[in-house]
């Protein structure tokens, strides 16, 4: 659920109209768009706007209706994400400083766990989606800085698939307690 562009597909087309989309062919054949929005301030901050809408809307509509019917929600990828991706495209590098980003925590307050999984360096040059991302570091740092902000524990995902697994239960567990 990282992106779903509904009321900001236009103004992305018109930034990639103004030159402020770069796409980049990456090795695996793959097309990569490094936004530029930070430099039309008025880009930037109408695309924070209307991102924010669009993460509202689908977090309404896809988590928000499965939550009031009793389901559970898993969402590998969420708003977070979406806010990191935000910050990247925008030039940002102090989430605390955007109001923009402000919202986009007020987002994901609702949610009773968030775990953030990180790799440790050795795995990412496994990753061939990450291999060529020239923002990884960018990113490893904006995480860094939300989990600290937002208090997320991180799991090091340098052990076994089992390992992994138990140290995210045993937050679920914990998540539980506080949530009664």
């Amino acid at each position: 659920m990282r992106f779903h562009h509904v009321f900001s597909l236009p103004l992305l087309a018109l930034a990639r109209l103004l030159g402020l989309t770069e796409l980049q062919q990456l090795s695996s054949g793959r097309t990569a768009s490094y936004h530029h929005f930070d430099r039309v301030k008025p880009v930037a901050v109408a695309y924070g706007c209307l991102l924010f809408f669009d993460t509202v809307l689908v977090s309404r509509l896809k988590v928000g209706l499965r939550l009031v019917m009793g389901k559970t929600v898993i969402c590998d990828r969420f708003t977070y994400d979406t806010l990191v991706d935000f910050m990247i495209s925008t030039d940002k590098h102090d989430i605390t400083d955007s109001f923009i980003a402000r919202c986009f925590l007020s987002l994901a307050a609702h949610a009773i766990a968030v775990i953030l999984m990180a790799t440790p360096p050795t795995l990412r040059g496994r990753r061939k989606d990450v291999q060529e991302d020239r923002y990884l570091e960018w990113k490893i740092e904006l995480y860094s800085d939300l989990s600290k902000l937002c208090k997320i524990p991180v799991i090091y995902c340098e052990g076994s698939i089992q390992e992994v697994h138990l140290s995210i239960l045993r937050i679920l567990d914990v998540a539980k307690v506080h949530e009664c």
